[in-house]
This record gives C-alpha cells, structure tokens and sequence, in this order.
C-alpha cells in the first residue's frame, strides 16, 4: 500500500477540528486499505500525535513555523520520501500546503492535495491577504495538483483571488461524527432545558466570552442558562472568562469542561438544547455540525462556509459578529418558547448533517480525487 504524507504543524499540540479531521481521513484510508498515513507535524508527542500512532500511522516531527520553517519542512518531507513509497502530500493550511509546493519542485512525481480548511483566514490583515494570494499563492499554485476545499466560499477565493484553475478545484466537505445519539424528544408545551453549550478551543475569534455574557444578561431579566464550555484553553482567555462570571454573579451557571474526548462531549451535549458558537471567523464550524447531528437547536454567525448549511430560521439562527444583543434576543426566544415550536427547525438540523457531512461522503469525494490523480 503506498502512502500519503499529512503535514499539519500543529505546534501547541491541541486536538481541534481540522486535527480531528485528519484523523477521520487517515483511519478511513487504512479501513479501506486505500493509503498508509504518515503525519508531518511539530509536535510528535501531543494529545494528536499519540491518536494518530494509535491509528497506526507513522509520524515525524519538524516545526515549519518562524525563520527557515518552511526549509526544515521541505527537508523532513524529502528525508520521508527516501524511506517510504509515498504518493501524495496532503498540506491542511496555507503553510502546510507551501511546504508541499517547495518539496514538489524536488520531487514532482509526488502529488500535492491541498485540503483547504480557511484559506487566508481573518488573523491576516486584508493587505497581507491580497499581497499573498497575489505573489506566493499565485507563482506557486501551479505545484498543487488538486486543491480540496471544505465550503464554496473557499472555493470562489482560491479561483477569484488565487488564480487557481477551476479544473483543479474539487469541493469536499468535511465528514463529522455525531459524539452522540440525536435528541428525537418530541417536545411540549414546556420550553426546552436552559442549557447552551459552545465548544471550541478557547480563543479570542471563536468568542466564548460573548455567550458568557450573554447568559449574564438573561440572568438579569430572571433567566438562568446553564453555559457549558468545552475546549483547551489555547490563548490563555480562561481567566477572563471565569472573571466575567464570577462579574455577573453566575459561576453556578457556567461549567468549564476543558478538552473533552467524542465521548463526553457527547455526554455534555445530551443534556443541552443549544449549541453556540458566535465565532468572528471559521471554515466550516464541527461544533456547529455535531449539534446538528444531535438534533440540537445551533446558533452560529454567517462566516467562513457557515451559510451554505446554516439557514437563519430554517435549520437553525445565525446572528452578525459582535451583535450580542442578537445572540441573547436568539436564545431568550428559543428558551422561553414552547419545545414543539422547534421540532421542525431541529428536524431539518439533523437532516441537514445526514445530507451534506456524512463521514462515508467525505470520503468517496477524497477517493475520487486521488483516482483523479492516479495516486490509487
């Protein structure tokens, strides 16, 4: 069986969704005996690499990242190359993928898939965008053989702003597990338990604040939400948050979970109605797909992909960045309004998972690309 090399650098070691699915994709790809998997990342020892080992897959270190990152990754993927049969790259982030784009001018018989998750994502000023998808991006594209994006908005920036070939575009959306059984409770007269959660490393973008906030203003109207927060606390926001809470007297009613395995999560979720994320930018948000997948009530913001499956009042509530108000006037209506009123909405939450983010779809859509290639 030949091999595809994955490089995600992944430096502070946290399991997140892009991490969760390359490892989806690995262990599909050994089940179906299609491609042995090797990881190229910087931290060979962290909560990923120890579950990619246990998938079986190969792993090798280099930190791709500050001055001469993209050099030390070129080399670690020439070094792989030499010992193994491998037969594509797959780069999972614009870095990534321009390690691969200067390993393929050393070795361009080894095809190079680029999985785009957030193409130049929003931590780059608009000037540094367009600088890079005018000069690197554009100069370098032609050493990507397939790219993958996961939304059709990724897919209109690669072409519209990247130059990258329509031919060499193929949409495949992201596969998610439900971590748990869907929640067919028909629903009454009475509302739906007060219990939101956000899941999501702790980061600034993702705004785990603005729900803690907003359980404290319904608080002061008399409601009481429990909020349940599940993620590594990446950027150190943590004691903010619980300050916040501790601000608006309702550290009863704010439960911080950490990183919780499929499991747990699942456990978590089970006993919410409502799962949050008011993200200021993603790709296409798992935590907002897993609560469809347990038929849960999602309220997100419109950005990255979000809107192709999210439908404001169908399927679930989006509500503009930053616009707390909206996000409390959202939640204080789905909590305080009889169950049966959002049977419909959350029926089509879950079909909605059933038809676009399927794990098996995820991965017909990957097969045919590397048959495309000739890779298997």
């Amino acid at each position: 069986m030949r091999e595809i090399v994955f490089v995600y650098e992944n430096k502070d070691g946290f399991l997140g969704g892009v991490q969760s699915n390359i490892l989806a994709i690995a262990e599909a790809l050994l089940e179906r005996k299609m491609l042995q998997p090797i990881l190229l990342t910087a931290n060979p020892v962290s909560r990923f690499g120890e579950a990619f080992r246990v998938l079986g897959g190969r792993i090798y270190g280099a930190r791709i990242s500050g001055p001469g990152g993209l050099r030390r990754g070129r080399d670690a993927l020439l070094e792989i190359a030499d010992r193994h049969d491998v037969a594509v790259v797959e780069g999972d982030m614009f870095r990534e993928s321009m390690v691969a784009r200067m390993f393929r001018r050393r070795r361009p018989g080894i095809q190079h898939v680029f999985r785009v998750h957030t193409h130049l994502d929003g931590r780059i000023p608009g000037w540094g965008r367009r600088a890079m998808h005018r000069t690197l991006d554009r100069l370098t594209c032609r050493h990507v053989n397939a790219f993958v994006p996961i939304s059709n908005v990724v897919a209109d920036e690669l072409h519209f702003k990247s130059g990258a070939p329509r031919d060499k575009i193929h949409v495949v959306r992201n596969g998610v597990v439900a971590p748990g059984d869907a929640d067919f409770s028909p629903g009454g007269g009475a509302p739906l338990p007060p219990a939101v959660a956000v899941v999501g490393d702790l980061m600034e973008r993702k705004q785990q604040l603005a729900a803690v906030r907003a359980v404290g203003a319904l608080h002061a109207r008399g409601i009481d939400v429990h909020l349940h927060i599940v993620g590594d606390d990446r950027e150190n926001i943590l004691p903010e948050i619980k300050a916040a809470a501790q601000d608006m007297a309702i550290e009863k009613l704010v439960h911080i979970h950490g990183y919780l395995d499929r499991e747990h999560l699942g456990n978590v979720l089970a006993d919410v109605s409502v799962v949050t994320l008011p993200s200021l930018f993603e790709g296409t948000p798992t935590s907002i797909i897993e609560g469809m997948a347990m038929r849960k009530v999602v309220v997100t913001t419109p950005v990255g992909g979000t809107p192709e499956f999210v439908k404001d009042g169908v399927n679930g509530f989006l509500h503009s960045p930053r616009d707390e108000a909206s996000l409390i006037a959202i939640l204080e209506r789905v909590l305080t309004t009889p169950a049966s009123q959002w049977n419909a909405l959350r029926d089509r939450a879950h079909q909605t998972w059933r038809d676009l983010f399927s794990l098996d779809s995820m991965i017909d859509g990957l097969q045919t690309v590397y048959r495309h290639l000739g890779v298997i």
